[in-house]
């Protein structure tokens, strides 16, 4: 039997998460985990923000793994977001030389690497192609099609393409970190995507769905619909963000804020004031630093807030930016929430209000092994990075762009002396 071990990893603002899997002909099969939880901030927004702080944190992560797995990581997947990850819709056609001669598969990777190398020449050079998903081929400027049409006579053949662009930068400094501790990276996938794969089944693929995975500092939006992913994007904004609007409103520490968010904030306060719910009238003891009573407040003030700052995610992210009234309608397998801040109560509500579809919370599936434990909407995004590497596992060492954008890095700062760069 061939079995292979694959890690994934998945850096967010609140914890840092390794999972490993077994591959063999029968499947996938977690078989080892670890969850950390820095105790100050290494990552904001999806960017390194303290290199040597990360770094010490991945290294007791995967001493831990080591440990657990009984042999040494060298190899991850990570998953990227926070803002720099956006995802855009491509067109291009070339012509089939000489005219009416049978469609290969030369002239689609040729079709692909045009659209590449017309995005790489487009100006923003801080920007790099993560991926490439075809959605529809057209031949002849007639019926599309999302088979590849090998084989199909042709005078053009164009494409429509869904790409995912990330900063370079950021990648980098995460790659860096990994290998000051001696592991490389074999794959980058966005968050959105990860989560998505996490979450769905192959019916709401087919049908079409929107995951919203709303974390700690970031929320990533994934739409899915024929079993393509259709777009995806990212945004600096999470649930974090209603613990330091609390904090300041409310004048209460931070991690009281977010303790008052979790047990007593309510995210659909509009539908609850016209039912006039006694729950809002409810009263909330505030202590001072010292332990003392402050005062009294009512879940009222704190649902308030948690309200209006979960509705501009809902309604001035995801549904003006990433999902247009026009798709929303089409997508039958409706709204699925996940991620850290998924549980904040009533959301689901609130979005089935905002996003008018029917909405469900998203835990992790379609993988044996896991522990209850990550059954969870945080580690949807770890355990989604995993299957995806597991579609996309090759021998480890194949150079993707962001290895060799090291590897030149690397060259350029090596000193007078130094071993030469390890082949792989």
């Amino acid at each position: 039997m061939n079995e292979q071990i694959i890690t994934a990893l998945d850096i967010g603002s609140h914890k840092i998460f390794a999972v490993s899997g077994l591959l063999t002909d029968s499947g996938l099969q977690v078989i080892g985990s670890e969850v950390i939880y820095p105790s100050q901030e290494v990552v904001k927004y999806g960017r390194v923000v303290d290199m040597d702080s990360l770094t010490n944190e991945l290294y007791e992560l995967f001493e831990r793994m080591a440990q657990t797995l009984e042999e040494r990581i060298k190899w991850v997947v990570i998953g990227v977001g926070g803002g720099h990850v956006q995802g855009c819709l491509h067109q291009k056609k070339i012509k089939i030389e000489p005219h009416g001669r049978e469609i290969t598969a030369s002239d689609i990777e040729e079709l692909e690497q045009a659209i590449k190398t017309e995005i790489a020449t487009s100006g923003n050079t801080e920007r790099k192609i993560l991926h490439l998903l075809p959605q529809e081929y057209i031949v002849d400027c007639q019926s599309p099609t999302r088979k590849a049409p090998l084989g199909l006579h042709a005078h053009t053949l164009e494409a429509r393409v869904h790409v995912i662009t990330g900063a370079a930068n950021p990648i980098q400094d995460i790659m860096q970190c990994l290998k000051k501790i001696g592991i490389e990276v074999e794959h980058v996938f966005p968050n959105a995507w990860a989560a998505a794969e996490s979450v769905l089944s192959d019916e709401e693929k087919k049908l079409g769905a929107l995951v919203i995975d709303i974390g700690k500092g970031t929320t990533e939006v994934a739409i899915y619909k024929e079993n393509t992913l259709l777009a995806t994007n990212s945004f600096r904004v999470g649930g974090g963000h209603i613990d330091n609007d609390l904090c300041l409103l409310l004048h209460v520490p931070l991690n009281y804020a977010e303790e008052l968010k979790k047990n007593h904030g309510y995210c659909n306060y509009e539908m609850l004031a016209g039912e006039r719910n006694p729950v809002l009238s409810e009263e909330l003891d505030i202590f001072t630093p010292a332990g003392r009573l402050a005062r009294k407040i009512t879940v009222e003030e704190v649902s308030r807030i948690v309200t209006e700052r979960t509705q501009d995610i809902l309604d001035k992210l995801v549904k003006e930016t990433v999902a247009p009234a026009i798709l929303l309608p089409r997508l039958a397998g409706g709204v699925v929430i996940t991620g850290g801040s998924a549980r904040l109560k009533g959301l689901l509500k609130l979005s089935e209000q905002i996003l008018g579809m029917q909405a469900r919370i998203g835990v992790p599936r379609r993988i044996t092994g896991i522990d209850r434990s990550l059954a969870a909407p945080a580690f949807s995004a770890g355990i989604g990075l995993l299957l995806l590497a597991a579609q996309r596992t090759t021998t480890p060492g194949s150079r993707h762009w962001w290895e060799m954008l090291w590897a030149k890095l690397r060259r350029k700062n090596r000193r007078p002396g130094e071993n030469q760069e390890r082949k792989w």
